[in-house]
């Protein structure tokens, strides 16, 4: 039996000790349902780029995750899944963000 999709998600794209509080939203793309979690992370906990490891044996330049790094919410606002997760947080699902 392999990890929840929770489990994936912490590993994955945190690389942190984090906590799923809940689903946020969820959409198709070509290769199944991407799913967006709201996490809470302890004040001591830094973000490190994870790891798939169905792309284990490749090399570090061919893998899909290179880089972690922090970007202000405004340069992000046209970025499809950031204006999903805002207008999720503010309005609820399905609602364009008021803030933006």
């Amino acid at each position: 039996m392999g990890e929840t999709p929770e489990q994936a998600v912490v590993r994955e794209e945190t690389g942190t000790d984090a906590t799923v509080l809940r689903p946020l939203f969820s959409e198709p793309y070509s290769a199944g349902t991407c799913v967006c979690y709201l996490l809470t992370v302890a004040p001591d906990q830094h973000a490190m780029l994870g790891y798939d490891p169905e792309e284990e044996g490749l090399e570090a330049a061919a893998r899909l995750l290179q880089e972690i790094t922090w970007q202000p919410v405004v340069a992000m606002r046209d970025d499809g899944q950031v204006a999903q997760v805002l207008a999720t947080l503010q309005n609820g699902p399905g609602r364009r963000p008021r803030l933006l």
